[in-house]
């Protein structure tokens, strides 16, 4: 793996995510100014279960990731793919007739358009996690992005319109189920999208199923395991959600959900970083791993402790601009840190155990740190029956996660970790210290020095290959255009 190419193929990436960015603030700052808490708790219990959506499509999405990663897309068999294909789609209709069958048959009114929503949510879902590992996978990664950027176009012109909408008196109420449905509709439109600019790999002739049986069990032989462990990994992640979400009222979880709506603008911008890593790690060495897992999750560490940063201004948004969802940024600060901790987990820990074919060491070791955070949030309730407390509960088993992973490759792969773990537990303590300071804009200075020290401290060498591979860059590129103009002048 060329770390030079990494490093700007993820820079490419982040910048197309600023887009993205600006949609998850259309939906993290517009939808909860027009509703009420109680409506927006309701959406938010939405969101929070299709988050399990991937589950529904049986392991088809990373089966078929795992088979092709790092191929050229003129490289996949496209009678093959057009049967994948076939199989997602017989697959989501059966599950979203059961949901919707579920919904109208033993539900009342909002928990029945809550899950009839899911049910049709789940088919544009799942279409379009398909096509986006499909993406990642054969490395287009600006198809990704155009996609992408169109959906959060789309996003942010209908939030907007609701948005004027409700200042002009238009709209007077906005329910929940007006978002939902919002949101339904982006996805069935970026789902299509999809299906047309793959329109040759899902129309047309297929392989036969019958002949094709060892590929279809190598299919879900490869894709189940890793789906029930990014099941494992998506309900370690919501436990605390989850939690809230049947203990405590449907207004008070919804100040709860608002401070993991701010959380989702950073895992947006981290997700430049997942796009890119695991098809590159594909075509690495595997003697490369031991100085491979640290430098990237050096990397990673830095990059999200750079986004802790939003939490300063993120503050001062929510203060003026949605003051009855303040109590929220308690619940922030107590968590933001652990998205570091997940952010190395999910995208450096789970690509590597990937790449080695040791899904079901992940698996296990995610299982028994999920029924960890089970047992601390059931003590934590249990004890002091607040929401601050499940939060501290998850931010600690986070950290927990994360050291047992790394274990295991410190153990199996001798990694060095000590410089990672120190800045992960140093940069988590100041930020705690720092957000104590009463003026936010002074803390916000504060932790942006002490950022900018301790990386340099300890990363140097990283930053410096940084910058030398993005002017190297540039400048081959300026001398191959002066070389272009010049084969031009002299054709003339």
């Amino acid at each position: 793996m060329k770390k030079k190419s990494l490093l700007l193929d993820i820079f490419n990436v982040a910048l197309s995510n600023f887009i993205v960015i600006l949609s998850g603030v259309a939906i993290g700052f517009l939808v909860p100014k027009i509703m009420e808490v109680e409506e927006y708790g309701f959406y938010k219990t939405f969101t929070l279960y299709i988050s399990y959506a991937g589950f529904f499509e049986l392991g088809v999405v990373e089966g078929i990731y795992l088979l092709i990663a790092g191929k050229q897309k003129e490289e996949l068999d496209k009678e093959k793919m057009r049967l994948v294909f076939r199989i997602l789609m017989i697959i989501e209709i059966i599950i979203a007739s059961i949901f919707l069958f579920v919904a109208f048959a033993f539900l009342d009114k909002t928990y029945c358009i809550i899950f009839a929503s899911l049910g049709i949510n789940i088919i544009f879902v799942n279409i379009i996690q398909y096509f986006q590992f499909v993406s990642q996978a054969v490395q287009k990664f600006k198809e990704y992005s155009i996609i992408n950027i169109t959906k959060s176009v789309l996003t942010i012109a209908l939030v907007g319109l609701l948005y004027i909408l409700y200042l002009t008196n238009t709209l007077t109420e906005v329910r929940f189920y007006y978002i939902i449905a919002l949101t339904v509709g982006v996805n069935f439109l970026v789902s299509l999208l999809y299906v047309i600019l793959y329109r040759e790999y899902n129309f047309g002739h297929a392989a036969s199923f019958r002949n094709n049986k060892k590929f279809v069990k190598k299919l879900f032989a490869y894709g189940i395991p890793l789906l029930i462990s990014n099941l494992v990994c998506s309900l370690l992640l919501t436990i605390d959600r989850q939690f809230v979400n049947v203990l405590f009222t449907t207004e008070e979880y919804g100040i709860y959900a608002f401070a993991y709506n701010m959380i989702a603008l950073i895992t947006t911008a981290t997700s430049a970083i997942s796009a890119v890593i695991f098809p590159m790690m594909v075509k690495s060495k595997y003697e490369d791993i031991e100085t491979e897992y640290p430098y990237l999750s050096s990397i990673v560490l830095m990059f999200v402790y750079a986004c802790l940063f939003a939490y300063f201004p993120l503050y001062l948004i929510v203060q003026y601009f949605l003051p009855k969802y303040f109590d929220s940024l308690v619940i922030f600060r107590i968590i933001f840190p652990a998205l570091v901790a997940q952010s190395v987990i999910s995208i450096v820990m789970q690509n590597h155990f990937k790449k080695l074919n040791k899904n079901m060491i992940y698996f296990y070791c995610s299982l028994f740190i999920l029924i960890l955070s089970f047992i601390s949030n059931v003590i934590a309730y249990l004890i002091f029956k607040t929401r601050e407390s499940i939060s501290i509960a998850s931010v600690i088993v986070s950290f927990l996660w994360y050291f047992i992973m790394e274990f295991y490759f410190v153990k199996k792969y001798k990694v060095k970790w000590c410089k990672n773990g120190l800045f992960l537990i140093l940069m988590a303590i100041l930020f705690y210290v720092i957000t104590i300071i009463p003026n936010i804009f002074i803390s916000g200075a504060v932790y942006l020095a002490a950022f900018i020290l301790i990386s340099f401290i300890f990363y140097h060498k990283n930053i410096n290959k940084f910058i030398h591979s993005y002017f190297s860059k540039n400048k081959n590129n300026e001398d191959n255009t002066k070389l272009v103009n010049t084969e031009l002048t002299d054709n003339q």
